[in-house]
């Protein structure tokens, strides 16, 4: 069962005096100063974000509750588990002062999106072990008579195809 999205304005006053940081590595995320961690990457449809629930088991409690883990895509694009203590940590030790931070909840983020174009590719890996080189597998045919050799010849008069045995 997918979980439906949590609207922050559904959720909390957007007037209060909540104050969201930025999560450096984790581009279009947010965490407030009261623990809620909110997604900016839908702005458009939804201008103010959406609140990122921590993680759950099979019986759907949340895992370690008292230091919640969520799961987040990085600046690369791979999804990470990280836990709610390291997340403050990251957004409290932000060295890159980013303009616009701490932001109130009625602040919403215009470009929360990873560019696409500075992400590299993962590369394939090579083979380079020669001890395990993959060869094609042939099914090789014996090789016929000529006299049993059957091929279609035009032929001249009626433009059907005649079957003759190659002499």
């Amino acid at each position: 069962m997918k979980n439906k999205l949590i609207l922050v304005e559904d959720v909390l006053n957007l007037s209060d005096d909540r104050y969201w940081f930025y999560i450096p590595g984790y581009n279009g995320y947010e965490v407030s100063n009261d623990g809620y961690i909110r997604s900016m990457k839908h702005y458009k449809k939804y201008p103010f974000g959406i609140l990122i629930q921590p993680k759950k088991d099979k019986k759907g409690q949340i895992i370690h509750p008292e230091d919640p883990i969520y799961e987040l895509s990085n600046n690369k694009n791979e999804r990470v588990s990280i836990s709610l203590s390291k997340i403050i940590h990251l957004s409290k030790t932000n060295e890159y002062n980013i303009t616009g931070y701490p932001r109130r909840t009625c602040v919403t983020d215009i470009s929360p999106r990873n560019q696409r174009y500075f992400i590299k590719n993962k590369t394939k890996p090579t083979q380079t072990d020669k001890t395990n080189i993959i060869f094609p597998k042939f099914t090789i045919i014996p090789e016929q008579k000529s006299s049993d050799i059957i091929c279609p010849v035009e032929s001249i008069n009626g433009g059907d195809i005649e079957w003759r045995r190659k002499l």
